[in-house]
């Protein structure tokens, strides 16, 4: 409740657009709400506008959007969502399931963004893509210095794995 109270107060002073699906969900299936700081400072400043339609047409001054309205711009950032494109690691690696631990097989982790599930702030790393590969960069490290003896922790065939495709946060 006070992260919620958090986010909903700095909404509220940058002049940011409230997330739609507020107070019934702190965000969508598969989003996150950690923007930049930018992001922020651009709706207080009166420099940014966030809306939620489509792109009807442009021109040399602005967008008409769907929903009727008209947005004077001089830079236009269409924001389409976020598609995860895990079609190619199985087409590079021939592999299609995933350990809890990233690692694909022996020597072979993949480090991409899984689904942001309702799990991921309840995650080691928060919403921190960074430090999620910075800790993972270091666990294969070890796994390439330390093979012997910690092999079957990271790539053994006893641990947990899922589909590429259906990765999610709360499954690391």
């Amino acid at each position: 409740i006070k992260q919620m109270q958090s986010w909903s107060t700095l909404y509220r002073r940058s002049g940011a657009t409230i997330p739609e699906c507020w107070p019934g969900e702190i965000k969508h299936e598969g989003h996150t709400i950690s923007v930049s700081d930018l992001w922020f400072i651009g709706h207080h400043m009166g420099k940014l506008c966030t809306k939620l339609a489509t792109v009807d047409s442009l021109d040399e001054t602005g967008v008409c959007l769907s929903d009727g309205s008209r947005v004077p711009a001089d830079v236009v950032v269409n924001c389409i969502g976020f598609s995860r494109n895990t079609v190619l690691c199985e087409q590079m690696t021939g592999f299609d399931c995933i350990k809890t631990t990233n690692y694909l097989d022996k020597h072979l982790m993949y480090l991409a963004d899984a689904e942001i599930d309702h799990g991921a702030f309840n995650w080691f790393f928060g919403s921190s893509v960074l430090e999620y590969a910075k800790f993972f960069t270091e666990a294969y490290i070890t796994g390439l210095e330390h093979e012997d003896e910690v092999g079957d922790m990271l790539w053994g065939d006893d641990l947990p794995t899922s589909s590429i495709q259906e990765r999610k946060w709360s499954q690391y």
